[in-house]
């Protein structure tokens, strides 16, 4: 029976701890969606996120599918959508670690639609809930300079 072990350990190779963990269905369903946006399929990953997010099947899954959602929307040019996806977003989950990124996609939107006063308002936002050496940072100051290139200081005229 010298051929015995051999076989065993072929049907039964020692996996790496880090592999043995099987990712749940929904997480399948979620990196699925996040694949198709990266292949610029916003209208088809939208759709999985949006089935992800109803279904609830978990907590965390389901944060992070409503933000994929409003970003699909912005992507889209769907400026409304993407801004009222995102405001769910923000009254469901006011601690979202994706929070300052989601205003700036409503700010970028509200940019689109040509309300410049709202995307300031929204860029003025994040720039208090980040560091002035964020990469965030430095693009809202970016945006806000293009949506108010000669503004004065608030109180001057």
């Amino acid at each position: 029976a010298p051929g015995r072990p051999a076989a065993q350990a072929a049907a039964a190779p020692e996996r790496p701890v880090a592999e043995r963990g099987e990712m749940s269905e929904v997480a399948k369903q979620y990196y699925n969606a996040v694949s198709l946006m990266s292949q610029q399929k916003y209208q088809e990953a939208f759709t999985q996120f949006k089935k992800i997010a109803s279904a609830e099947q978990d907590p965390e899954y389901t944060a992070k599918a409503q933000y994929e959602m409003g970003r699909c929307l912005y992507y889209l040019s769907q400026y409304d959508g993407c801004i009222q996806s995102f405001g769910a977003l923000f009254q469901r989950y006011p601690k979202h670690p994706e929070q300052r990124e989601a205003l700036f996609f409503v700010g970028k939107c509200y940019e689109a639609k040509k309300d410049t006063a709202k995307a300031a308002a929204f860029y003025k936002k994040i720039l208090t809930l980040v560091s002035a050496e964020d990469a965030l940072s430095r693009k809202v100051k970016t945006r806000r300079r293009i949506v108010m290139p000669i503004a004065p200081p608030t109180g001057e005229t």
